[in-house]
């Protein structure tokens, strides 16, 4: 087994690259949601779909990995609220960009596109939790009680 000290660095340099990695990422959505909307050539409305829900599993995913912190004394919960708020951000975040779409040309805001980008989200940040979930973490040994002799 590695050493659990390893193990502890190893994951908050994950955070920390997940952190920098969703900043990026939202920063290269605005800039796409900038884009008029006659730039873009006619398409099929499923892939407007599979777009948004990409972008936004990613985006979900990241901000999971930014967040969590395996804590195997605080149980489920923790976890369950970490997902939560992952997606609840990303799902913002989907708001805002939608808002965004507003200022541009040829743009709108498509309640339908944040859904989309909702469930994408909840999708990229069960993903991220399924593989973090698999990330050995240290766990507090039990010191040994002292033991009476019997007589």
């Amino acid at each position: 087994m590695a050493n659990p000290g390893i193990l502890d660095g190893m994951l908050l340099l994950i955070r920390r690259i997940c952190l920098v990695a969703a900043i990026i990422w939202a920063v290269v959505i605005f800039i796409l949601s900038a884009i008029p909307g006659d730039a873009f050539p006619p398409r099929p409305s499923f892939t407007n779909v599979l777009a948004h829900g990409a972008a936004y599993a990613l985006l979900g995913a990241l901000v999971f990995g930014a967040l969590h912190r395996p804590r195997p004394q605080a149980g489920a919960k923790v976890t369950v609220l970490t997902l939560l708020a992952a997606i609840g951000l990303a799902s913002l975040y989907g708001v805002t960009d939608e808002l965004h779409q507003i200022l541009t040309p040829g743009r709108v805001a498509d309640p339908w596109d944040w859904l989309t980008d909702t469930v994408g989200a909840t999708l990229g940040g069960l993903a991220a939790w399924w593989l973090l979930s698999r990330w050995p973490v240290r766990r507090r040994r039990r010191r040994p009680t002292p033991t009476t002799p019997h007589n």
